[in-house]
């Protein structure tokens, strides 16, 4: 693990890469020795970090069917950012923000369309997942208008997943050049200027005999070149 963190921070195209792990049990906490940022995803998880004194504004709280109870205690606690899977989260969020004289940072879950090449049960970027708002009907665009113009929440970011256990380079590729565009059509058109691009993870890993991992560099590297060149 510690070993594709500092591959990550000596990649050498320009692009920055910040590893956020998924915090899945109260064993992860020990990745706060680390320093590292916890990718938090339910009540529970969250009530843990919050007894276990892990600084919250390096939490990124994540769930496609967040309680009203999960999100006013992600913004009562001063989360650092709150990923928006919906236009129900992110009313929502908007009134607890504002209830607490605060603005929250929110970062949108988008799913950018790509086949993962993987099995359909863990595939999560097509358009009928249900995971985050689809950019390919207009929804993400349109709900990241709609936060823009709230006074109770600041889009700090987008991110994206698209599947598990997937072994080709081509779809992290994609999926990278179809949210830095988007990235530039909201910069263009909203004139909103995206500071924080999560492309999630998914890497396939040796299950079996027969799967045959790509090892972890080369996909940061061809992930990194493309997020470079689409940027100039």
């Amino acid at each position: 693990m510690e070993k594709l963190f500092e591959y990550a921070k000596r990649v050498s195209v320009g692009t920055w890469v910040r590893g956020i792990l998924s915090l899945v049990s109260i064993v992860n906490m020990a990745l706060a020795a680390f320093g590292k940022t916890p990718l938090n995803i339910e009540y529970g998880e969250l009530y843990t970090a919050i007894k276990a004194d892990f600084p919250m504004d390096k939490v990124y709280f994540h769930g496609n069917n967040k309680t009203a109870d999960e999100i006013e205690l992600a913004v009562k606690n001063k989360v650092g950012n709150i990923i928006v899977d919906n236009i129900y989260e992110l009313e929502a969020l908007n009134e607890t923000a504002k209830k607490y004289g605060v603005v929250q940072n929110i970062m949108f879950r988008i799913k950018p369309g790509v086949d993962a090449h993987t099995h359909s049960f863990i595939q999560t970027g097509q358009i009928d997942s249900k995971f985050g708002v689809a950019l390919e009907n207009g929804e993400a665009f349109e709900i990241i208008e709609k936060a823009s113009k709230m006074s109770n929440v600041k889009v700090n970011g987008v991110h994206c997943h698209i599947g598990s256990q997937i072994f080709d380079i081509e779809p992290f590729c994609k999926a990278a050049e179809i949210m830095m565009n988007f990235v530039g059509d909201l910069k263009d058109k909203l004139g909103l200027e995206i500071d924080n691009l999560n492309l999630g993870g998914g890497y396939g890993i040796m299950y079996t005999e027969n799967d045959d991992p790509v090892p972890y560099d080369e996909y940061i590297q061809h992930v990194s070149e493309v997020v470079k060149a689409t940027a100039e």
